[in-house]
């Protein structure tokens, strides 16, 4: 039995050893400023990516422990991710690493209309087997499903922001406003970074950029 445990011994602090880092994870919806998100906490000593490794809507361990495994590798001393799949995943990672939660909420309308203009021809929340970060609500318009998706995201996560590791922030508020981005890097204990209000990335424009030259 001596023998087993000193085996297992250098497992376990492997599985650990994302302790050693700040880890950040961004979350969302989706069209919702992700992107900008990422932008704004990727900076002084922070390795802080977008989407970087899928994982379903259904909670896949196997998946998540890719996902932390990737932290553990990378050299800056800030790591993390943004991408409106880490919702179901928050429990899960506070068994593992010390991390921050920050969710950015946008208008109900104006997602919903987004991901519409975004998504024109993709049918993602209705059928499935398409995408499986998406929940799928079958037998419905996409309008009505995105609607549905949009009011069980953010249930979930204001039940998630009664953990003290966990903030819903507005969107227009934390990507134009100096004094609510000053208040994020306080609370997530970032001294350098530098505040960017009106920050803007993947935006409507930018879509439409992308699609012309398609």
């Amino acid at each position: 039995m001596k023998d087993l445990l000193l085996l297992l011994k250098p497992l376990r602090k492997r599985n650990k050893l994302v302790l050693d880092k700040k880890v950040i994870v961004g979350l969302g919806s989706g069209r919702c400023g992700t992107v900008s998100l990422q932008m704004l906490l990727n900076q002084h000593n922070a390795d802080i990516t977008h989407e970087y490794r899928q994982m379903p809507w259904k909670v896949d361990r196997d998946a998540l422990q890719r996902n932390l495994n990737a932290f553990d590798k990378r050299y800056q001393p800030i790591v993390g991710d943004v991408s409106f799949w880490w919702l179901n995943y928050a429990d899960e990672v506070r068994r593992q690493c010390n991390a921050k939660f920050v969710c950015l909420k946008r208008d109900r309308k104006d997602t919903i209309e987004s991901y519409l203009y975004r998504f024109r021809t993709e049918d993602y929340w209705v059928k499935k087997d398409l995408y499986e970060s998406y929940p799928v609500f079958e037998g419905t318009s996409k309008a009505k499903a995105l609607s549905i998706y949009y009011d069980l995201y953010y249930l979930i996560a204001r039940k998630q922001s009664e953990n003290k590791d966990f903030r819903v922030y507005d969107m227009d508020s934390l990507l134009n406003k100096e004094e609510t981005q000053r208040e994020l890097f306080d609370w997530l204990e970032l001294e350098n970074h530098k505040t960017q209000p009106g920050i803007k990335f993947n935006s409507k424009e930018t879509c439409d950029y992308f699609r012309a030259i398609a």
